[in-house]
């Protein structure tokens, strides 16, 4: 299973989140001699070129069919999600380990038969869940393991805002592609967060605004096991604070979501809030900053030094099921979203294409 100490990658789906973040963290790690980005995948020749100004040598394939087995020690998956499952079969069982962009599958089941196949195969799945490299967020996971400001009551996560994000394709807007809306999109992050922080949680309720498409906002309620609540709102369309807010019995926290070393910190019956920084060694060898570049390397660098020493990655297949779980769960149970601002007549609409959908 082991790898050489240069690991020979292929990206597979060359889109926005590769050339805004994997392909500078790649670039850094060929420099440092730990990667060598040996193929190019994607059926669009406009984003393969793109992206071969980072990776000369690359050699540029339409589909995975150009991919010969053992000509790859690890893949990058960051096509839509309604690929990665077939993809990831794919290149498992051609010997290949594989990074998966998140979410893991669009459906459960997908990433069941992904996690079923990195083990008859006896490779690394690794989900890409990057914010569980967040020195911050460790840092929360540390308060609540060490209870310093006492017991947890509750969290609340406002995030999103209208949509920006430079996407190569529509993908993000086409059920059948994307599987889902804000929920599996950004809720995939935050619920990896909350079950890797707390456990799955006792109950989940759940609505959002969907009418026969993609959710665009949606609110839910979880209840965990140490009796503590989470009460989100997600949205794609409309302004957020970008904020977590954790309420203890001692004190508060508030992280803002983007800030990968950096939390606010206030102690109860004060109005002092303290800034608290943290950071740490990035497998790639060099200090974290407050940035998501070297969040990105600290993650590839896990994978890699995974696969070459046969060991889990911080973030496998099987661990991030876990969240993706309460995703359909969410879904399955779904209520309609309150949505006071629509008339009687237009709110009968919505729920009767929803009703048909």
């Amino acid at each position: 299973m082991n790898a050489p100490a240069t690991a020979r990658i292929a990206i597979v789906g060359c889109g926005a989140i590769v050339e805004r973040s994997h392909a500078p963290a790649l670039v850094h790690l060929a420099a440092a001699g730990r990667a060598h980005v040996t193929a190019l995948v994607d059926p669009d020749a406009a984003r393969r070129s793109l992206l071969r100004r980072h990776f000369p040598g690359a050699r540029s394939c339409a589909d995975l069919g150009e991919i010969a087995p053992g000509e790859i020690d690890l893949a990058l998956v960051a096509s839509p999600a309604r690929f990665h499952a077939a993809q990831a079969q794919h290149l498992l069982a051609q010997g290949a380990h594989v990074l998966c962009e998140k979410p893991l599958a669009s459906t459960v089941a997908d990433a069941e038969a992904m996690v079923a196949a990195a083990r008859t195969h006896g490779r690394v799945l690794a989900a890409g869940q990057f914010r569980r490299f967040f020195p911050a967020l460790q840092l929360v996971r540390d308060y609540l393991a060490a209870e310093s400001l006492g017991p947890l009551r509750r969290i609340d996560v406002r995030e999103g805002g209208a949509f920006d994000w430079p996407a190569a394709t529509p993908s993000f807007f086409d059920r059948r592609q994307a599987g889902g809306g804000v929920w599996l999109d950004v809720g995939a992050h935050v619920l990896d967060t909350l079950v890797w922080w707390l456990g799955e949680p006792l109950e989940l309720v759940y609505a959002d605004d969907a009418a026969g498409g993609l959710e665009a906002n949606c609110r839910a309620r979880l209840r965990h096991a140490n009796g503590a609540t989470s009460h989100i709102f997600l949205s794609r369309d409309s302004a957020t604070p970008n904020r977590w807010r954790l309420e203890f019995e001692r004190g508060e926290i508030v992280w803002c979501v983007g800030r990968t070393n950096e939390l606010e910190v206030r102690l109860a019956g004060s109005s002092l809030w303290q800034i608290v920084r943290t950071e740490c060694e990035t497998p790639a060898g060099r200090r974290a900053g407050d940035g998501y570049d070297d969040v990105f390397v600290s993650q590839l660098a896990d994978v890699i030094d995974a696969v070459r020493h046969a060991r889990a990655p911080r973030v496998s297949g099987a661990e991030a099921l876990r969240a993706l779980r309460e995703v359909e769960r969410g879904y399955a149970t779904r209520q309609l979203l309150e949505s006071p601002w629509l008339s009687h007549e237009e709110q009968a609409g919505v729920r009767a294409a929803r009703d048909q959908s």
